[in-house]
């Protein structure tokens, strides 16, 4: 029969083996810090070279994009790859408060369909949204109509259809001009320089490991 000086029991039996638990891992975590703490002069150090040879490596790259022409971005030598990686482009707001006051100009008397996809450009908190940015380049202020020919593809690129009859259509996106209207540049994909290592071999361990030193050079320790 189960009483409650049973169950108290049990729960001691419990808290005596997960203590017994804590106190190995506790013991395994010391060595641990210890071993850490051992090499972590000499890890350091190498951790530095490293950095400083990455960063000659990076400069000597950067300073050579001829050697690196298209089809031939990159080379791996020694389970690293380097070379110029495609870069993605970019967009640049110069006065964030101008350009909300215009997304909101322009919402005001917009059709439906051009309002909504200008409010995805806008957070609630009335900050700019950069996916939505995006989706303006091409946007078009008020539908049109385009009638297709039979055997004409039904897949329009870049449009929206609006009726069933003819086929309207509003542009998805503004172009880049109508974004520099709005104060949005776009700033084209630039090639960026790569060194990677290919290698997988390292651990979590020995990842959190190079961390640490590096953050441990980077105060100054």
């Amino acid at each position: 029969m189960i009483t409650l000086a049973t169950i108290e029991q049990q729960t001691r039996d419990y808290a005596a083996v997960r203590r017994a638990a804590l106190d190995q891992a506790a013991q395994i975590q010391g060595e641990i810090d210890a071993v850490r703490e051992r090499h972590a002069k000499a890890l350091r150090r190498r951790v530095q070279r490293t950095t400083e040879a990455h960063e000659a490596l990076f400069e000597r790259i950067a300073a050579a994009p001829a050697l690196f022409p298209e089809g031939a971005k990159s080379i791996v030598v020694d389970s690293i790859k380097v070379g110029y990686q495609k870069g993605k482009p970019k967009l640049e707001v110069k006065d964030e408060a101008a350009t909300i006051r215009v997304l909101q100009s322009l919402m005001d008397g917009a059709n439906a369909a051009y309002a909504e996809r200008l409010a995805t450009a806008l957070k609630t908190t009335t900050k700019l949204v950069d996916a939505g940015l995006k989706k303006l380049r091409s946007l078009c202020k008020t539908p049109f109509t385009l009638s297709l020919s039979k055997g004409s593809s039904n897949q329009i690129k870049d449009f929206d259809r609006r009726s069933p009859n003819g086929i309207g259509l509003c542009r998805t996106s503004l172009t880049s001009e109508e974004l520099l209207e709005v104060g949005v540049a776009l700033i084209p994909a630039a090639d960026s320089v790569l060194v990677m290592p290919q290698e997988d071999d390292a651990t979590k361990a020995v990842d959190a490991l190079i961390k640490a030193a590096q953050a441990d050079i980077a105060d100054g320790a």
